[in-house]
């Protein structure tokens, strides 16, 4: 936490000073470095075999985990990248959309709960339903697409969403975009 509040201010001073596509690309790249990085210890460790009383202790515990525990499996490490992308990508989308201002009485902050979780079952759940799983190329670059856009939705189009369905309003203090704001900020 200490070195988070310690890079705060500087890491905001610094994506200020870079156009939108600039900002996403940093953010896309930080991402995919995390998981070169992982994939990268994990071909340190691919030789490791998990002790026999892991497994036995797992499939105690957790008799319904199929297959069981297997720590060189990258489908975590891909979601919660994808993730992080999305997210830093609907922080950094959210102000030229106009933002939101997250005031509002009651019963608009149980709807905007309503559509956030419905987009996201749809592009979590929807999603898994369609694209392909397993621990194969094609597979990790859908779920990372799939976490990625979750994490958009929750930061950056839900709330554009509450905006358009009158659950919430414009954050006063950002101009409106206009079509020519957002493609010189490209």
């Amino acid at each position: 936490m200490w070195v988070i509040f310690r890079l705060e201010a500087p890491l905001k001073t610094w994506f200020s000073h870079h156009n939108l596509v600039t900002n996403l690309s940093i953010s896309l790249v930080g991402s995919l470095m995390i998981i070169f990085i992982t994939a990268l210890a994990r071909l340190v460790v691919s030789n490791l075999q998990i002790p026999a009383v892991w497994a036995q202790n797992a499939a105690l515990a957790y008799p319904n985990l199929n297959p069981s525990i297997d720590p060189l499996v990258m489908a975590g490490v891909i979601s919660s990248c994808g993730i992080l992308f999305g997210l830093a990508a609907g922080v950094l989308l959210l102000p030229s959309l106009g933002g939101f201002d997250v005031k509002g009485v009651w019963w608009k902050h149980v709807l905007r709960f309503l559509v956030g979780l419905v987009g996201v079952l749809i592009l979590w759940k929807g999603l898994d339903m369609i694209f392909p799983a397993g621990e194969y190329l094609v597979a990790y670059i859908l779920r990372y697409l799939r976490y990625a856009l979750v994490g958009v939705w929750v930061v950056g189009f839900a709330p554009v969403a509450f905006v358009w369905l009158g659950l919430a309003s414009r954050n006063k203090s950002l101009p409106v975009p206009t079509s020519d704001k957002l493609l010189n900020d490209a």
